[in-house]
């Protein structure tokens, strides 16, 4: 979920296709000193722009933080009620007897800073706040685990994939502050205070939601290592490994 406070850019570009117009030979030498004129005054002017929007930019805030949550475990569903909330396409004889449920948040909130220049332009510069964290993390463990032995080694299978989650979410948005602090390092300038505003949301979503998908993605390829053969292979392992049970069950 993202929960924005909005607040913006237009960027206008004059493109001139040549072969549109001509110029005749005796005009030419005073549309070059006035072209030149022009670009000296513009110069000028865009040097004071850029130092009040540098400044601006560099007083800009980027906030990362991370709130743990407690996890929570569910000993009270059947494997094959467990099979069915984790999708399993395994086929008919593969059971499912832990699994862990986790829904990880990234949330953003914006505000504005702005610096006035003349012409009625302005500068501005957003400050971002990424909140991350989850809003469920629970594993469950099926009834028809038989004994401690083997219930201790899926339970920690199962945590595995709890403290990947965290640590993951945790540095994965710390690793998020660098790119966030260059793309708004450069200053935008816009024509009104206004179409700043309208802008502020667009601007901060073309550089975050890149980065939260690069993150998403991550978090995603971390948990499918977490399930890979191997990994099953030394899960089984260790639970052959545990006392027999009647009737041969895992």
């Amino acid at each position: 979920m993202l929960r924005i406070m909005q607040n913006c850019i237009i960027f206008r570009k004059w493109l001139h296709r040549p072969g549109q117009s001509r110029i005749p030979a005796s005009g030419k030498t005073n549309l070059l000193l006035l072209v030149l004129l022009v670009l000296s005054a513009t110069h000028a002017h865009t040097a004071d722009i850029t130092d009040a929007c540098v400044q601006l930019a560099q007083r800009a805030s980027i906030k990362i933080t991370y709130t743990d949550l407690p996890m929570s475990e569910d000993h009270s569903h059947a494997a094959a009620a467990l099979k069915a909330l984790s999708g399993n396409t395994l086929g008919q004889q593969h059971n499912v007897y832990g699994l862990t449920y986790a829904k990880p948040k990234l949330d953003y909130e914006i505000r504005a800073s702005f610096a006035e220049l003349s012409g009625g332009k302005v500068c501005m510069a957003p400050d971002v706040i990424i909140k991350a964290g989850f809003t469920a993390m629970k594993i469950y463990l099926a009834q028809e685990i038989p004994d401690s032995c083997r219930k201790g080694i899926i339970r920690e299978h199962e945590l595995e994939h709890v403290a990947t989650w965290k640590a993951h979410l945790r540095a994965g948005t710390r690793l998020m502050e660098t790119p966030l602090r260059k793309a708004f390092a450069k200053p935008r300038v816009y024509e009104s205070r206004s179409l700043a505003e309208q802008d502020l949301q667009p601007w901060v979503d073309e550089v975050v939601k890149p980065l939260e998908h690069q993150l998403f993605q991550h978090l995603t390829n971390a948990q499918r290592a977490i399930d890979s053969p191997l990994s099953y292979w030394n899960v089984e392992a260790r639970l052959r490994a545990c006392p027999p049970t009647q009737g041969g069950k895992l």
